[in-house]
């Protein structure tokens, strides 16, 4: 058990399995903090902290937490550029439509059945209590109650904006690296991160979370780039570390984001700032926990990382279907009680219907098999 781990190769499949399980468990216990303390009446998109650029008197690191969770969150596109290899594009589409879209589909039909089923239970109106996650859904769309998507009442898709985003960026990326000029690669990547921005600031809902999906495009480039001239493979220049780190400590002491709701504090200098912080956190996991021993939680945490996709999915319904807010409103004024509550109780949920669902398509696979046979 104190044995080096097997995959020690950075190019190798599995290497970065600890690193996105680590932080899965990190948004997942994020997502419990935020609904235990939460303010009553704030946009979630402002929920972790307020907007120095905007005038709002808050301490130093109030909106921390949510950077470093967007931090996370770019570091988890950046290892998918990292990953990124170039295929013809509709072998392209057609395979992130199976890893990616098709979840993202099964997931929104789930939640919309899930919410068809307690309004016939509750007898309430299902138009009141559950149909706005049909255009949701449809759309990708991350509004509250009241917002609307051309016309249509519309919520959050919550969690699975990840996975839509990270459709559309694969695609994307695998028709913009045929682009022979590398500059001219940079260039529209560079304009794709800037346009993602502006266009979060349009007073309406834009469908498909483009703005998100445009702004990772960058997350995703730099993580290609990252392979593509083995940065974490040789000695990096000073300089490049210490500029990363002081652009993503100016965020953490001043910033608050939320990437799913386009929210972004200190505007393209945060922008910056995730950027910097997804790469150091990165380089951080290669050199520092890249071969960590193999213990039984290390196991168990690469076993998360590499179902990453199964667990966005689980914890995206869950987050839209199950009452919380119901558990956390028996357990206060004691909000740390309150998260910590919800947090194991979530993850163990999480955990079981991962393994259940796993049972189900090894059984079913099973008798696939038999069946050719």
């Amino acid at each position: 058990m104190g044995e080096k781990r097997e995959v020690k190769d950075i190019h190798s499949m599995g290497f970065f399995d600890l690193a996105k399980g680590l932080g899965m468990i990190i948004i997942i216990l994020g997502h419990s903090y935020n609904m235990a303390f939460a303010e009553p009446g704030v946009h979630p998109a402002m929920a972790e902290g307020r907007s120095v650029i905007f005038g709002k008197a808050v301490p130093l690191l109030s909106g921390a937490g949510s950077v470093l969770g967007a931090g996370v969150v770019a570091m988890f596109f950046m290892i998918s550029g990292y990953s990124f290899f170039k295929r013809k594009p509709k072998k392209c589409l057609s395979m992130q439509t199976k890893l990616l879209l098709k979840p993202y589909a099964v997931t929104g039909s789930a939640v919309i059945v899930s919410k068809l089923i307690i309004s016939l239970l509750r007898r309430r109106s299902f138009l009141e209590h559950g149909a706005a996650f049909i255009p949701t859904y449809l759309f990708g769309t991350s509004l509250d109650s009241g917002g609307k998507i051309f016309g249509l009442p519309a919520e959050s898709i919550s969690i699975l904006w990840f996975i839509l985003s990270l459709f559309e960026v694969w695609v994307t990326y695998n028709l913009i690296v045929r682009i022979k000029s590398a500059r001219t690669r940079h260039i529209l990547v560079v304009c794709s991160v800037i346009a993602g921005y502006f266009m979060s600031l349009a007073p309406f809902a834009w469908p498909f979370m483009l703005p998100q999906s445009m702004v990772v495009l960058g997350y995703f480039h730099v993580g290609h780039l990252c392979r593509e001239h083995k940065v974490f493979e040789r000695k990096l220049p000073q300089w490049l570390p210490i500029l990363a780190g002081s652009v993503a400590s100016f965020c953490l002491l001043f910033g608050s984001v939320n990437i799913a709701y386009s929210y972004w504090g200190l505007g393209l200098v945060e922008v910056a700032g995730t950027i910097a912080l997804g790469f150091l956190l990165m380089l951080g996991y290669v050199k520092k926990l890249g071969t960590v021993p193999d213990t039984k939680l290390t196991s168990f945490i690469s076993a998360v990382g590499f179902s990453s996709i199964w667990i966005v999915c689980i914890h995206g319904y869950e987050m839209c279907v199950f009452p919380w807010y119901i558990l956390i409103g028996l357990l206060m004024p004691h909000k740390f009680l309150a998260f910590l509550v919800v947090a194991i109780l979530r993850s163990v949920m999480i955990w079981c219907v991962y393994m259940a669902i796993m049972w189900v398509r090894k059984k079913t696979q099973r008798k696939k098999k038999i069946v050719l046979e």
